[in-house]
């Protein structure tokens, strides 16, 4: 059977434990934790007093997203309030991020090669206010990809090529924020459950009669093995009767 890399993951942090890093996430720069929030558990960047620059954090079990949906809910607070999206993360720390920014009301895509962010495109007038959950989407269909703030289409680009690589969420300097329910859907999964969804190879149809179902062979090969198998028994009947007449003109 083939088998797809995986499907739908969502990370809702329920399982993780207050004020310790995350084990669903590894963060590279910043501080990030978990925290509670009204109940609820929730992936935190803190870099109030960091000042860390481009704080990110991966997505474990998650090792090569090429096409579908990422998306998240956030919440910021103070500082450069920026929340992104990292994909096409390669071995080498080089990756794309859309990154949101509450106070700046935009919408940037960036390339980040060798710890170095270039500016691709972007939008402008892009609300997202502070205090209160938005959603932030990433959609990747081939090399076009599109991104979603609260429901909204803002941004379209063509990809110079497909993506490959992990990913995870973004942050920016001395941003506060909340990220909750962060969901990575590849094309192609139209459940949304975890683990692997199988799609059945074509096979040749086995008759219930025939004896040796079961056995991890063709049918096709069964019938002519049990043919030849036949053939070979009648062969020696045959053999046995002539042998039998001949006998019995040599001793009467």
């Amino acid at each position: 059977m083939r088998r797809r890399a995986y499907a739908t993951t969502s990370f809702d942090f329920s399982g993780e434990t207050v004020g310790a890093v995350p084990k669903s996430f590894t963060p590279v720069g910043g501080k990030w934790k978990i925290a509670d929030d009204a109940g609820n558990k929730v992936l935190v960047v803190d870099c109030k007093s960091c000042k860390a620059g481009f704080p990110y954090a991966v997505a474990n079990g998650i090792s090569d997203f090429k096409e579908g949906d990422i998306s998240l809910r956030f919440k910021t607070f103070s500082g450069y309030q920026a929340i992104g999206i990292v994909f096409d993360l390669k071995s080498n720390g080089d990756y794309l991020v859309v990154r949101t920014n509450a106070a700046e009301k935009n919408l940037n895509l960036y390339k980040v090669v060798k710890g170095v962010r270039s500016s691709i495109t972007g939008a402008k007038n892009v609300p997202a206010p502070s205090n209160t959950y938005n959603t932030l989407r990433v959609s990747i269909q081939g090399t076009t990809m599109t991104t979603y703030v609260n429901g909204k289409l803002y941004l379209t680009y063509k990809l110079p090529a497909p993506a490959s690589g992990k990913v995870g969420v973004w942050s920016k300097d001395d941003t506060y924020a909340y990220v909750d329910d962060v969901v990575v859907k590849p094309s192609g999964d139209a459940g949304g459950g975890g683990g692997t969804t199988p799609i059945p190879s074509p096979t040749t149809p086995t008759s219930p009669s025939t004896p040796t179902a079961g056995l991890g062979l063709p049918s096709f090969v069964m019938e002519k093995n049990f043919l030849v198998g036949a053939g070979i028994i009648i062969a020696g009947l045959v053999v046995m009767i002539v042998a039998a007449g001949q006998g019995g003109k040599r001793f009467g």
